[in-house]
């Protein structure tokens, strides 16, 4: 594949993550989660998604600008699988299941609170910090906990 570079000479484009500026190109670091279906496709950045959230054989993506996607028409670990096929690991090691429910972003959450039964997203949105909660069990928040500390102690070693 060749591509204007800023000259407009024809260069080689060395990498997908390419992408052509009217002043030159540049590299892209961040990845998509592609998600396809009969109507659509779908590119999605997976830091701003805040949380999936399962609704019988559909799912509601929820995102960190406060906007969603309703009806998606795959289950919640349908769309956890298509992460792990699609996004390094170090991307899709920052989302974990929650319950039935829940396919959720370890980076914004708050706080959990499995006395209360909630969790607590925080979202720094143009300069403005939101707060999001959802509910789930006490098991399923007590298992995101340990697997949090669990991430944060590997993290720590490397």
């Amino acid at each position: 594949m060749l591509e204007l570079g800023e000259d407009g000479a024809t260069v080689p484009v060395r990498s997908m993550k390419q992408v052509n500026y009217y002043h030159g190109t540049i590299m892209m670091d961040k990845q998509k989660l592609t998600i396809r279906n009969k109507s659509e496709i779908l590119y999605l950045n997976p830091d701003s998604i805040l949380f999936i959230e399962a609704d019988g054989n559909y799912s509601n993506v929820y995102f960190t600008d406060g906007g969603e996607i309703s009806a998606l028409t795959y289950q919640r670990a349908e769309i956890a699988k298509m992460m792990r096929e699609q996004l390094p690991e170090k991307i899709h090691r920052r989302f974990a299941l929650l319950g039935k429910s829940f396919l959720v972003n370890l980076d914004y959450i708050l706080r959990i609170q499995p006395g209360k039964q909630l969790l607590t997203f925080r979202v720094n949105h143009f300069g403005t910090t939101k707060k999001k909660k959802i509910r789930a069990t006490a098991k399923s928040l007590t298992l995101l906990a340990e697997e949090m500390e669990k991430q944060q102690e590997t993290d720590g070693k490397q």
